[in-house]
Formats: structure tokens, C-alpha cells, sequence
């Protein structure tokens, strides 16, 4: 199995994102009685109310990824919208500095009702969620959803009875997630309730550029009044392969002031890696090969770096984009990667976002 640390996450692509009203209109009446000359009676346009989503909060324990190096992110289902004519839950995501806890992390979410579509914003702190100005971002962090997104990515539904109740394998072909194209095949197996919450086991075989293996997954369709089909725990075949677990749910809000916001998916297209002969030449001149992306998060070409440019990527991809790497945090990662420690993690971070200072590991 391909050892790179694949997210299966971002869930996005080909929805068609149909616009419409929040207004049911109501024709009036005529009053077959009606006096003449009385002024006719009509009715005023009645809104469509929202009703609030039960608050939901799911704690996932993570391992071999997460924002940060962190083992544990939490996401806070709090209210319930029509983005885009589509029933949508909003919340919140919350990646705890275990160090400083004053330093977490916090980016917003829509969940889509009808096909389990998750957008995300960008990683901000705790007072930057008062305002509704937060940017979309490439989904690198659906853990609940993750399922549904493969699904989403080739156009199909997988809240749908006809896959969720399927005997027989189900084949995803061409499938793009903006970082990898290929095709899976989503296994149904045996219903598991000897967890935290009852669900469904599923294998899914994939064979995309970035990944020949498989991992199981097992999904609830509800937890906690939210229909949603919620990854309960999912594990790569590869232990060094990322995998995640529900530890924890509550119908309980994150006790954060912060202002919803319908966020929409955003679509990357997929950018080839370097072929092998270009790898072997760019290691010849002591280089290695890095992505650079856009403001989005997406992907736009992959280029050959030196020890110093790899190191000033590494500190860019956990920040804010719009932030500048900070010489002295540029200083601390090099020397970590000359003393064999190539990792680091954040140990705080400034008020717009911008990594402040590492340690190494």
C-alpha cells in the first residue's frame, strides 16, 4: 500500500447547486361571497421557519494525521439552514492545543442534508468566528463524513437506501477529489452494535494515484438527532495509515460565541505528481519535491525544493496562507531538521493565524 498519509476527506466536486428561496408563497383565495365593492381579503406570504438542529457535539480521537500533530479534533453541530436551497447543518471544528489550550484552533463547517457534502473554512482563532467572513477552504478534515464524500465526489448519494441497504459491492469509478483520481469499491458488511454507537461496517478498496489498498469503516445513519451518516470509526489495512474514532458525543453546544455561515465546497482540479525519472533528478541536486497551493488549499503544481524551501512549505501548509513564514520560526525547523528531528509541532500561533513558534520532535 502506497505509505503516503492519504485524507479521504473534502467533500466536494460535482454537486450541482441548485438556488432557491427561503419564501413559500401561498396563492390567495377568491371569496366566491365577496359584497361588490368590498375590498378583497388576501393573505400575507407565509415564511418557511427554520427550526435549530438539536446541538450536537463528536469527539473524534485521530491517529498518523491531524491539524498540528493533534490526536483529538471535535466537531459542534449548533444550527440548521437553507444554504443554496439545501437543508444544511452549520457548526464548528476545534483542534485543542494540548500545550496552551488559549491556542486552539477553530474553523467553520456546512454539513449538506441531502448527500453528506461537508465544506470547511480556513484554520482561524477563537475571535475571527464573530464575524462572517470566514474563507472556504479545501476539505482536508472530514472525519464524520467521510464516506459520503468519496460518494459526493462521483456524483452519487450515499444517504441513499440503495447503497446503505446494498449486498453487492458498489464501484465508484473516475473518481476526483482534487488530489487523487482513481476508482473505489465500497464493500458492505455486517452491522456492528457493540460500540459507542450502532452502525455499519463497510470496506473500501481503493485504486487512485496516491493509493492501492483499502480501510473499513463502520457508519451510523443518526446520532444524536442529526441524520447524517456519521463515521464511527474508520482504520487503514496499513497501521501507518491515518484512522479516527468517535470517543465521545453529547447533545451539548461548544459554549463559543461565533456566527454560522452557509460555506460552499470547493473544487480542486487534480494535478499529476511527478513521474518517477523527475523524482530521481530532483534528488540528485539534494532536492524533494513539494506541493504548492493556492488560497483555497488547492493544489497547483509540485516543485522541486531545496532544504530551506522545504522547510519554509512545511511551516506555510500549517498557517494561515495569507501569512508570512516567520524567520525565527524558519530558523528553529531547520536546525530540528539538521539535528533529525524532521517534525515539529505548533506551540502557538499569533492572532491572525501565523505560526509564532514550534518545538522540534
Amino acid at each position: 500500500m502506497n505509505q503516503k498519509k492519504i485524507i479521504l476527506i473534502a467533500a466536494v466536486i460535482i454537486a450541482i447547486v441548485s438556488a432557491s428561496g427561503l419564501f413559500l408563497y401561498f396563492q390567495n383565495k377568491k371569496n366566491d361571497g365577496q359584497a361588490p365593492g368590498q375590498a378583497k381579503e388576501t393573505k400575507k406570504e407565509e415564511v418557511k421557519k427554520e427550526e435549530p438542529a438539536s446541538p450536537l457535539r463528536l469527539d473524534y480521537t485521530i491517529n498518523n494525521f491531524g491539524p498540528g500533530g493533534s490526536n483529538a479534533i471535535s466537531y459542534y453541530i449548533e444550527s440548521k439552514k437553507t444554504c443554496d436551497g439545501r437543508e444544511t447543518y452549520l457548526g464548528l471544528m476545534k483542534v485543542q492545543n494540548n500545550n496552551d489550550p488559549a491556542q486552539s484552533q477553530y474553523a467553520k463547517f456546512s454539513m449538506f442534508a441531502d448527500n453528506g457534502q461537508m465544506a470547511v473554512s480556513q484554520w482561524n482563532n477563537e475571535s475571527n468566528l464573530a464575524f462572517d467572513d470566514a474563507a472556504p477552504f479545501y476539505n482536508e478534515t472530514n472525519l464524520p463524513l467521510a464516506i459520503s464524500e468519496i460518494f459526493a465526489y462521483a456524483g452519487k448519494n450515499f444517504s441513499s437506501s440503495e447503497y446503505w441497504e446494498a449486498k453487492d459491492p458498489i464501484v465508484l469509478k473516475n473518481v476526483s477529489t482534487g488530489r487523487s483520481t482513481g476508482s473505489y469499491s465500497v464493500i458492505p458488511l455486517e452491522e456492528d452494535s457493540s460500540g459507542l454507537v450502532p452502525c455499519k461496517n463497510f470496506k473500501v478498496v481503493a485504486k487512485t494515484t496516491n493509493m492501492d489498498g483499502y480501510f473499513t469503516a463502520c457508519v451510523a445513519r443518526e446520532i444524536g438527532g442529526v441524520s447524517l451518516p456519521i463515521v464511527v470509526s474508520l482504520a487503514f489495512q496499513n497501521e501507518q495509515g491515518p484512522g479516527w474514532k468517535l470517543k465521545n458525543f453529547a447533545n451539548e453546544k461548544s459554549g463559543i460565541a461565533w456566527v454560522p455561515q452557509c460555506l460552499k465546497p470547493v473544487v480542486c482540479n487534480y494535478v499529476a505528481e511527478p513521474s518517477q525519472t523527475e523524482k530521481i533528478s530532483c534528488g540528485a541536486k539534494g532536492g524533494q519535491f513539494e506541493n504548492n497551493f493556492d488560497s483555497q488549499g488547492c493544489i497547483t503544481e509540485y516543485k522541486c525544493l531545496t532544504e530551506l524551501e522545504m522547510a519554509a512549505a512545511a511551516i506555510s501548509r500549517v498557517q494561515n496562507p495569507s501569512c508570512q513564514v516567520d524567520q525565527t520560526v524558519l530558523n528553529k525547523y531547520v536546525q530540528c531538521r539538521k539535528n533529525n528531528k524532521p517534525n515539529f509541532g505548533q506551540t502557538r500561533y499569533d492572532d491572525q493565524g501565523c505560526l509564532a513558534d514550534i518545538n522540534c520532535r
